[in-house]
């Protein structure tokens, strides 16, 4: 069964290339429907995690932000699958790269950084549109797929363009191996700790809530002294997103321990809040107190 439904998305992803992004977002609008009114997936999360995040909101208020995430979710997975048949010129057209100085800085030199970002606009365009718009050796950390043939083939497409991908228990010798070759690590690190790790968490005033954070780019950043720069993916219109980099810290040795953390919380709730229906608000990502750590 695995292996029949890998040879349906290679069939799939060679007709990407044709189906026009119209007929895609036609299909989102569909899906939409489904997820928010059929299967109200998740609705009680997302509509907890609205609450207790904007307080100071009506409910007509939040009520919009819920349906306008709804149709960004659904956007997100037409655009993932999309992704197969996009040739370079698309994604550099609709995952543009426009204000990259803090890149700059480090490209002409031999110093790797560290690039933090979350769960915001379209994130899964991020392993193939960077490569093509930055001159670094670009490192990113993901899940390993369960069915064995579909991860392969998720893994071959995503790093196509030169991204270089690796399972999260290979964190460390990811790390270590490229640490010294000019490379981009990129962590999207905004989602809740493992159990198994809350107790090297950073909790931190997240969204007008007490948040655990996941420890790995304060101890990646420090561990080699990596600059740490975050990248913003602002959502223009439907299928069209703006990239943008900010220095968040030049020298970690510098800052006190959880300081590097806050300041990727405190620049990230920055971006949620001024367009709050672009974030993964169907995450649990306030399940974990501060018990669990004990």
């Amino acid at each position: 069964m695995g292996r029949l439904v890998y040879i349906l998305l290679k069939i799939f992803a060679k007709l990407t290339s044709f189906i026009p992004f119209a007929l895609f977002y036609a299909f989102a609008d569909v899906i939409y429907v489904f997820l928010y009114y059929g299967f109200k997936y998740r609705r009680n999360i997302v509509r907890s995690n609205l609450a207790a995040s904007f307080p100071e909101k009506t409910d007509e208020e939040r009520l919009r932000i819920e349906k306008r995430f709804y149709h960004h979710l659904a956007d997100i997975f037409v655009e993932s699958f999309k992704a197969f048949g996009m040739n370079p010129a698309a994604i550099t057209q609709r995952h543009h790269l426009i204000h990259s100085e803090s890149f700059s800085t480090y490209e002409s030199t031999n110093q790797s950084i560290l690039v933090v970002t979350g769960h915001y606009g379209n994130w899964e365009w991020g392993a193939l549109s960077a490569p093509l718009q930055a001159g670094f050796k670009f490192v990113a950390i993901n899940k390993r797929i369960k069915n064995p043939h579909i991860d392969v083939f998720i893994h071959k497409n995503r790093s196509r363009y030169g991204t270089v991908l690796d399972q999260i228990k290979n964190t460390s010798d990811i790390f270590q191996h490229y640490c010294d070759k000019h490379a981009a690590f990129i962590l999207v690190a905004d989602q809740s700790p493992g159990i198994k790790h809350m107790d090297q968490a950073y909790w931190i005033n997240f969204l007008n809530q007490e948040t655990p954070c996941l420890h790995g780019p304060e101890k990646y950043a420090r561990k080699y002294n990596l600059p740490v720069i975050y990248l913003e993916i602002m959502k223009i219109k439907r299928g069209y997103y703006e990239l943008r980099t900010e220095e968040l810290v030049s020298d970690p040795s510098t800052l006190e321990d959880g300081e590097i953390t806050r300041r990727y919380m405190n620049r990230l709730e920055k971006t949620i809040r001024e367009k709050p229906e672009y974030w993964l608000w169907s995450h649990r990502r306030w399940k974990r107190k501060r018990s669990d750590g004990l």
